[in-house]
């Protein structure tokens, strides 16, 4: 793992979604810490780590093919949370979808952060 190619990603996802993008980090599932951030706090990033842990063993559990790739939140006014999930990984990103549009997020940024996030580890 490269942690300036690491902190890259959120630099890049900032520039991609501009004042849309309101909170982001990347969490370790083994310490519940984050790698990288942008205005997340700590407490925040262990506490969506064993959310996240949950949902997946949640769904292992009910025994659905396949991974849960990311989970997704609509949160009062415009604002949503998108978590992609990894092996030991998930990032999370708040955004204001009335500055950006939902298609976009969903068919352009995600898959973009989800490729990027693999070239990043290997």
């Amino acid at each position: 793992m490269n942690i300036k190619e690491i902190n890259n990603l959120i630099t890049n996802l900032q520039d991609n979604l501009g004042e849309a993008c309101l909170s982001s980090a990347i969490i370790s599932f083994s310490t519940g810490s984050s790698i990288a951030s942008y205005r997340m706090d700590d407490k925040s990033s262990a506490l969506l780590s064993k959310f996240t842990t949950f949902m997946v063993d949640m769904i292992d559990k009910a025994e659905v093919n396949g991974q849960i790739k990311y989970y997704a939140t609509k949160l009062p006014g415009n604002l949503m949370t998108f978590t992609l999930v990894f092996k030991d990984y998930c990032w999370f990103i708040m955004v204001n979808t009335a500055v950006v549009p939902l298609g976009m997020i969903m068919n352009a940024v995600l898959p973009e952060c989800m490729d990027d996030f693999a070239i990043a580890m290997a």
